[in-house]
């Protein structure tokens, strides 16, 4: 994953916003995201610029910004998932 992805990935999540509503505000597919945010895809400056709109920033500051907790998400997801198991396995 792209650390520009991985950035794009956050600031969709941390905004509440699906991979489907990013891509209707681009006129893009669902998997067109999904690459980008796996750093399959390349953007030109254009993409950038209206991505980071999409998120009420200037390109540059999304560019530039720097996520500490980045992969805190995956890591809730990962532990939601064993809690799911555990709590299956109670059942």
């Amino acid at each position: 994953m792209s650390n520009l992805g991985k950035k794009i990935k956050y600031l969709r999540q941390l905004k509440g916003f699906s991979q489907e509503n990013l891509a209707g505000y681009l006129n893009k597919s669902q998997n067109w995201v999904s690459k980008v945010e796996s750093g399959l895809i390349s953007l030109d400056n254009k993409c950038k610029k209206k991505i980071a709109e999409f998120f009420d920033l200037s390109k540059d500051e999304m560019e530039n910004m720097e996520i500490n907790g980045m992969d805190i998400i995956e890591e809730l997801k990962q532990i939601k998932e064993i809690l799911n198991k555990l709590v299956g396995k109670d059942k």
